[in-house]
């Protein structure tokens, strides 16, 4: 029988991580993940698609969604988040401390083979956040909420309860670099230290000195004085948003309302949590990575690009290295096909070919529909923003101009500059406690998620209109 493969996300992560992700749908004994058949490419190392088959949405879907239903399972799982955390950041900070010039292949074998297992574990639990596992809890407040709101209400009622209270990482990320801005001479040191607190916003970097200079430049060209001005109102909405839960919860009177509510708050903060730990892996373990692909005698890029995990170690067991005939594809395409809870890795033509059966291609779609992150209505102009290092991030923030429309798969927590310019964000992906729905709530601006495909259909120079109160995103010309 044919797959129906249908969009998940596109991103820009290396081919080791999208083959850690595809390890752990086979191996994921949790209801959510479990993927029998998926296929992710990369294009250039820099198109990233991902697509699962439908049937396995479906077959997933009611396992996973009534799991959250159980409070001991939900309990289970933020435990199991704090000490997943808690061991990596503990973890990033040991490996990056650590030199690996003169480390044995055995012990280089060691620590890669610990690198990609806690890819694995933290994508598994990453995983548990992704969009439509919160359903069935939505419907259970929801349904309970029917009781003490008017039909009418209750939606917005919905939105008000489950809005994280809790600082997120981006406001605690910019707080941290308006401290880091008033030190007279900041070091590298300095620097490291922010970035291992905050590694999310530099993912896919593989050289300390880019990430100094994007830094350096950042505290040189952002005003901190309106960055303070922001805070004080995010933390008064806080406060407000705080106090009318607590409104909410005393009306109500039911404990299912409170638990399952702040389960979907903390649900938006642990998956940013989450984030942190699997992107900021290749920054921890740079050192490793260097030394590794210099033996091999390629960049850390290429190498995690090029190369397989299973390939890396057998270089390093052998000396193996991978022939160049695969190289030459594989700098063209390649991609990881998940068929039968096997993991296949296909390469060059291989990959059209397989794209030409399996992948359909977008419709003309002139109105999309999403989730509504935030509510409100906006006409403007779209500006679609692709998958960048942090290098090219400035010529974005430099084009994108006051007012327009931010479309991305996600929004990153890199790309503040930019949505604070922004009227509205439209994205691929999301749940209700992504962090698209989270900074649109703190900005008010108009925000819809999950329409899966709207950096493929809309374009930049689009004329379109974002509407928060239905979740749809409509192409006006």
């Amino acid at each position: 029988m044919k797959n129906d493969f249908t969009l998940i996300f596109s991103d820009r992560v290396s081919f080791v991580a999208i083959e850690m992700l595809c390890e752990s749908l086979i191996e994921n004994k949790y209801p959510w993940g479990k993927i029998n058949n998926a296929f992710i490419f990369i294009e250039g190392k820099r198109k990233l698609e991902a697509y699962y088959d439908k049937i396995d949405l479906l077959r997933m879907g009611p396992s996973w969604c009534s799991y959250f239903l159980k409070k001991k399972n939900v309990l289970s799982l933020f435990k199991a988040y704090d000490k997943i955390y808690k061991e990596g950041k503990k973890e990033a900070r040991v490996i990056k401390a650590k030199n690996f010039d003169k480390t044995s292949n055995a012990q280089l074998i060691f620590y890669f083979k610990k690198f990609i297992n806690t890819y694995k574990k933290v994508l598994t639990f990453y995983m548990a956040g992704n969009q439509g596992g919160e359903k069935d809890v939505e419907f259970l407040i929801k349904d309970k909420l029917s009781k003490h709101y008017k039909d009418k209400e209750i939606e917005d009622i919905f939105k008000l309860i489950t809005e994280p209270t809790i600082p997120s990482r981006v406001f605690l990320e910019e707080k941290e670099l308006l401290k880091l801005s008033k030190k007279k001479n900041i070091s590298n040191r300095d620097f490291l230290n922010y970035v291992l607190e905050f590694p999310s916003c530099f993912i896919n970097i593989y050289e300390e000195v880019e990430i100094f200079d994007f830094l350096r430049e950042k505290i040189k060209n952002t005003d901190f004085k309106e960055v303070e001005r922001e805070h004080k109102k995010i933390e008064s909405r806080r406060k407000d948003i705080k106090k009318k839960q607590q409104a909410v919860f005393a009306k109500t009177k039911d404990d299912d309302i409170k638990f399952f509510a702040e389960f979907i708050q903390r649900m938006g903060v642990y998956r940013l949590e989450q984030k942190e730990i699997y992107a900021g892996l290749e920054f921890a373990y740079l050192s490793l990575l260097k030394n590794i692909s210099q033996k091999i005698n390629l960049g850390v890029e290429d190498m995690l690009n090029l190369y397989t995990s299973k390939e890396i170690i057998d270089f390093l067991n052998r000396g193996k290295k991978v022939n160049s005939e695969k190289i030459k594809k594989r700098k063209k395409i390649v991609a990881c096909l998940v068929k039968s809870e096997k993991l296949q890795v296909l390469e060059g033509e291989k990959v059209f070919a397989f794209m030409e059966k399996n992948i359909k291609k977008p419709e003309d779609i002139k109105v999309l529909k999403g989730l509504s992150a935030n509510k409100g209505i906006y006409s403007g102009e779209a500006y679609v923003m692709p998958d960048v290092t942090i290098s090219e991030l400035k010529h974005h923030f430099d084009k994108f101009k006051k007012g327009q429309i931010l479309i991305a798969d996600i929004t990153q927590p890199n790309m503040m500059l930019l949505i604070k310019k922004a009227s509205a964000i439209v994205t691929n992906q999301g749940g209700i406690a992504c962090h698209s729905a989270i900074i649109s709530r703190e900005f008010n601006i108009p925000c819809v998620i999950g329409t899966k495909v709207a950096t493929k259909v809309i374009k930049t120079g689009d004329k379109i209109e974002v509407n928060g109160n239905n979740g749809t995103v409509t192409i006006l010309k």
